[in-house]
Formats: structure tokens, sequence, C-alpha cells
């Protein structure tokens, strides 16, 4: 009797564990994963959200710490990585290969590898949609912005400082779009990436 008990458990323990080792690539992926020295980390949400963060010494517009986009799996198995920065969009390609479930290795198109390690389970990562909302208080301006400061308070007040004048204002965010009138009554849209407002002929703001 204490025989069949024993095998029965060790049956259950094989299929438990031969469970847990056949995840696929699309749930494998899922977390946050740390890159080699220097190079950022990227986070993928199990939506199909990406987000991959910069170090500052390598970020390509000043205030830019983050480039977000869409993730998926092709037939082949290769990553997909839509992203968009400042309204251009880009397409990235790469093979992927999971040494163990805490070790990603990502090939691009010119055979580059680059290693990375899990720092964050996928049930830590927020869900991009989830967090689309970021709160944009704080207080923004910069030599590319043409207001002399930005002061978003929680609520949507905003005060505008310009030539001299402190404006009370109020805004609205909608995903990564900041919306408010200036003193003027013009309505301007701010598109959030990371720490910098983009606004077109409004420049850019970048939080101070």
């Amino acid at each position: 009797m204490k025989t069949m008990t024993a095998m029965r458990l060790g049956t259950i323990f094989i299929v438990l564990l031969t469970a847990s080792c056949t995840k696929t690539p699309e749930e494998l992926i899922v977390g946050n994963w740390q890159g080699p020295e220097g190079t950022g980390s990227i986070e993928f949400y199990q939506d199909g959200g990406v987000t991959v963060r910069i170090p500052e010494e390598k970020a390509p517009v000043p205030g830019i710490d983050s480039i977000s986009g869409n993730w998926t799996i092709l037939e082949d198995g290769k990553l997909k990585m839509d992203l968009s920065l400042m309204g251009e969009s880009t397409t990235q390609i790469g093979t992927i290969n999971f040494p163990d479930q805490n070790k990603l290795d990502i090939t691009n198109e010119k055979g580059v590898v680059d290693p990375f390690t899990r720092i964050a389970s996928p049930s830590d990562s927020i869900s991009p949609k989830a967090s689309a909302s970021t709160s944009v208080v704080g207080v923004y301006g910069g030599k590319s912005c043409v207001y002399q400061k930005l002061e978003f308070k929680e609520g949507g007040k905003l005060y505008i400082s310009v030539a001299g004048m402190e404006i009370p204002a109020e805004y609205e965010v909608d995903g990564n779009k900041v919306l408010f009138s200036d003193g003027q009554g013009r309505g301007i849209v701010f598109t959030k990436e990371g720490n910098a407002l983009f606004g077109g002929i409004a420049g850019i703001c970048t939080k101070l």
C-alpha cells in the first residue's frame, strides 16, 4: 500500500515538473529583463505591450528614458517589436532563446546577441494599458519649451508660467496625451514620452 502511494506521489511530481518546464515563449517572455551593463532593460507585458528603458546618457532625445510599443512572437518563433517615439515608428525582429526561465538571449538581424536576466516576474509587471494614464504631475520646462514653466498638480490643475505671469489652467490626461488650453485659449496637446512632453510648436518640455 505504501509502495503504491509513493508511486502515485512520484507520478504527480513528475507531471507537475514537466508542466512547469513546458511554458511557451509567449509565457516565458513576460516580465522585466535587465540587459548588459549600461544598456537598460526591456519589460514585456502580458497584454502585448513592451517598454524599453534607456540609460539617460544613451537617450536618443534629452528627457526620454523609455520607448513604448507592442511585441508579438511570429510563426517562425522570432520576436517582433513595434516601437514608437515622437510619432515615428520602427520595427525590430530578433531571434530569442531561453537558456533557462530567468535568462533571455535576443539575437538581432545583424547577428549580435544581447543577453538579458529576469529582474521581475510576470506578476510584478503592470500592464501599460492599466497604467496608460501615467501621472504627469510635476514641473516641466527647459530651453526647448516655449513656456517658462508648466506645473501640473493633482486634480487636473495646471499653472502656466509665461512672460513673467502665472496663468491658472486645467488639463486632462488621455493615455500618453496631455490636453490643456494655454493663456491665449489655444488648445495644446502634448505627447508624454518618459520625462518629456512633446507639443509640436510648443516645443519639448522636460521634467525639472
